[in-house]
């Protein structure tokens, strides 16, 4: 019997319904948004206007931001109407896409139900909602690392090598994207044998998999490398203040105890930073950008970027390092929003269908859980802010529509057997 719909109208109907959603908050909220001094926006659009006066680009030695957000922005500096107003369009139809994909790619492997209402949750998460009249880089992470998860799954079910150079080629542009999604190309022979069970045909598809990566990454390093005149992998922040910040997180733990502790070294702390940051010593300075806290342990440290990095709930402003001040209060609504609609969901209802999930349902969830892990544990043992974790409510949202489509039939089963054990009338 054929679905009273056809797949291509169950995804238009999605996408028009995350599209109206993502279009509403751009109307209302959009219009506090810009190009604003002191935001990451500013070197994503300085770099956007550099691609488009023309070739130069290739050879300028500019490698402090990823190529892919950039690049996307001069797609849409291009067009007829090169306004602000047009970026926040076209990232909203982005959003959109993103969640009707979500639906072809999982009604195949997890069934109907499951694929309409994962999509539904990826359309109603308040982050991915928020972020649509925003110039960031999260537009074009959570589709590229969209696709490149239903294209994984793709090629585990399907095979074929082409399937793998596809899933590759997103990922390597989402690597563009954002470059600490980088290391983990390391996570991809355990997802591979978590999909195929297989020691051997893990092996072999890894390697196709990564001999394409491989080959994929080749032409962006040698332009940052000619460019900069030394070797760089994708970005000058990814061999120098990401490893820096994580030489920080990992040495920078004992400063505290000079100061009296945590709550002294807090509050004298924070006093030298509004003055001016130059007045953290180069130390404390790397160490606070890492996003350690005054602790004299170093597995309080950790701790606090498994906290930042999993956060539900802003209860107080946001602790940044800015002598004005910026950026405080800004997030707060916002997290707030999203992790109890999402992530505490997430948390709650991953144990139940962890007891619940069909065969094809874990098929799904278990690689996609695994890089989920792998993420947060990058982060926490590196640097973690909360922004960081919002790419991968996409892999919680699918949780929480598996987990929902359960209840939903745990339900219905109940009432149906109450139905059949109450008293029949005369």
């Amino acid at each position: 019997m054929k679905p009273p719909y056809s797949p291509r109208r169950v995804a238009l109907a999605v996408a028009l319904f995350a599209l109206a959603l993502r279009v509403a908050y751009v109307l209302v909220g959009g219009r506090h948004q810009g190009i604003l001094p002191g935001h990451d926006a500013v070197s994503y659009d300085a770099f956007a206007r550099l691609m488009l006066s023309g070739w130069q680009w290739v050879s300028a030695p500019l490698a402090v931001r990823e190529p892919v957000y950039p690049a996307f922005m001069a797609f849409v500096y291009a067009l007829p109407t090169p306004e602000f107003g047009t970026l926040q369009a076209v990232q909203a139809l982005l959003g959109a896409a993103t969640a009707a994909l979500i639906y072809l790619g999982l009604r195949e492997r997890a069934g109907e139900a499951v694929a309409v209402v994962c999509a539904l949750v990826v359309a109603v998460n308040p982050d991915f909602i928020i972020y649509a009249p925003q110039p960031l880089r999260e537009n074009v992470v959570i589709p590229l690392l969209t696709a490149f998860l239903v294209g994984f799954l793709s090629a585990m079910a399907r095979g074929g090598r082409w399937r793998l150079f596809l899933s590759m080629l997103w990922f390597v542009l989402l690597c563009h994207a954002d470059v600490r999604f980088l290391p983990l190309v390391a996570t991809l022979p355990v997802m591979v044998y978590l999909c195929l069970r297989d020691a051997k045909v893990t092996l072999r598809q890894s390697a196709w998999l990564f001999l394409f990566f491989a080959v994929l990454m080749v032409p962006y390093q040698v332009r940052s490398s000619l460019a900069l005149g030394e070797p760089v992998i994708i970005t000058e922040r990814f061999l120098g203040k990401w490893l820096d910040r994580a030489a920080a997180v990992t040495t920078g733990s004992d400063l505290a105890g000079a100061r009296g502790g945590r709550d002294a070294w807090l509050g004298e702390w924070e006093s030298r930073k509004r003055g001016h940051l130059d007045a953290l010593s180069e130390a404390e300075r790397a160490y606070f950008l890492a996003g350690g806290r005054p602790h004299t342990a170093r597995l309080a440290v950790h701790w606090d970027l498994l906290v930042e990095y999993w956060r539900f709930a802003r209860l107080r402003p946001m602790y940044r390092p800015y002598p004005d001040g910026r950026f405080e209060d800004v997030w707060s609504l916002q997290h707030n929003a999203s992790g109890i609609a999402v992530v505490l969901p997430f948390f709650v209802l991953l144990p139940y269908l962890a007891r619940k999930w069909t065969p094809p349902e874990r098929w799904v969830a278990l690689p996609l859980l695994f890089f989920l892990l792998a993420h947060t544990l990058m982060h926490v043992l590196v640097h973690a802010r909360s922004r960081y974790r919002i790419p991968m409510e996409l892999i919680t949202s699918i949780i929480v529509g598996m987990a929902l489509v359960h209840l939903w039939n745990a339900w219905r089963g109940g009432r149906a057997a109450d139905a059949r054990s109450a008293p029949v009338g005369n």
